[in-house]
């Protein structure tokens, strides 16, 4: 059993990577250049990316009262300001086969949502990224439940490298899968857990895993 904080530590991990690489090396720092292409069941759902990305995050994420989502989002940077990126989201059916490949190159599908805002500290960046994501599981699980009957989420993972990982809701609250973009590279979570009234989040981490451009990694969704 661990104990961490929802998505916050996928998200504030990448940016802060990413953040300190940019200000170690200001003077010949160029911005990486990420996409993740999502395919569900062998045809392209979506390309997330962007040349300027600084973080992007493809994530399942399935409630104990809701369907199962699959989203991408990114943040990056044009003229001073901080640019919030989201991808379409897709309900996910059993047997839904979902493949994310990472790639240094490609031809990004329009986004859904775009905003800008004023460039903020990281701490204030870090404050953000913490409310949205701990909010959007519960936001998501309302919108997207049709029944009180409890869901019994479960992914069957291909790696890479071969290896066959399988991750399931049991008693936790949520199974989600991260896998995210940011200066230290492309990293891969999935775990189990549930959020307590004091904010920790005991649960389970089924695979942590990492991908370099070309390689790609595979769920398929079961309830």
């Amino acid at each position: 059993m661990v104990r961490y904080r929802p998505g916050a530590d996928v998200y504030s991990g990448l940016l802060s990577g990413c953040l300190a690489r940019r200000s170690a090396h200001a003077e010949e720092y160029t911005l990486p250049i990420a996409y993740f292409v999502i395919e569900l069941n062998g045809q392209v759902a979506v390309c997330a990316g962007a040349p300027n990305i600084q973080v992007l995050v493809a994530s399942i994420i399935g409630t104990v009262h809701g369907q199962a989502v699959l989203g991408a989002h990114g943040m990056g940077e044009d003229e001073g300001q901080e640019v919030h990126l989201s991808w379409r989201s897709f309900l996910l059916s059993p047997r839904d086969q979902v493949t994310i490949s990472y790639a240094a190159e490609g031809h990004a599908t329009a986004p859904v949502s775009t905003s800008a805002t004023p460039k903020m500290s990281l701490d204030e960046i870090l404050a953000s990224l913490e409310s949205i994501h701990e909010m959007r599981p519960r936001v998501e699980a309302k919108a997207f439940s049709h029944t009180k009957a409890p869901r019994r989420h479960r992914l069957g993972i291909e790696t890479a490298a071969g290896v066959s990982v399988d991750a399931s809701l049991g008693s936790a609250e949520q199974l989600q899968a991260v896998v995210g973009f940011g200066g230290s590279g492309c990293t891969v979570e999935v775990d189990s857990l549930t959020v307590q009234p004091d904010g920790t989040t005991p649960g389970t981490r089924w695979l942590t895993d990492s991908l370099e451009p070309g390689q790609s990694i595979t769920f398929t969704y079961g309830s």
